[in-house]
C-alpha cells in the first residue's frame, strides 16, 4: 500500500469546511458552509482515494462531493440527493476507484 504525504488539513468546525494548505505552513485556502441551511449537522470527512483535490461530508441528512480549485482559491461542493431518504451518515469509507 502506498502513502501518500498528505497536502491538505481539512476540517469541518461550526458548520463550516475550512482548507488549509499544509506546503504553505497552514494557510488558509478556502472555506464554505458544511451543508445547505435546511439540513443538519455535518458529522464525518474523507478525501477520494486517488484524489487530494476531491473529498467528501457527511452527516445528518446532508451528502456532499467536493472539489477544490486551489488555483482560484474556491471550494465546490456538489449536493448528493438523498430524495425522500432520512439519512444520518455518522462514518463512511472511501473505495478505490473514486472519480476517475
Amino acid at each position: 500500500m502506498r502513502t501518500r504525504k498528505p497536502t491538505f488539513l481539512t476540517v469541518v468546525a461550526a458548520q463550516c469546511v475550512l482548507v488549509y494548505s499544509i506546503n504553505l505552513t497552514y494557510v488558509q485556502i478556502c472555506g464554505s458552509p458544511a451543508a445547505v441551511m435546511s439540513a443538519g449537522t455535518t458529522f464525518t470527512l474523507k478525501y477520494a482515494s486517488n484524489n487530494d483535490n476531491v473529498f467528501v461530508t457527511a452527516g445528518d441528512g446532508t451528502l456532499r462531493v467536493w472539489e477544490l480549485d486551489v488555483a482560484n482559491r474556491k471550494i465546490r461542493p456538489t449536493e448528493c440527493t438523498l430524495g425522500q431518504l432520512k439519512r444520518i451518515v455518522k462514518c463512511m469509507e472511501v473505495r478505490k476507484p473514486f472519480l476517475r
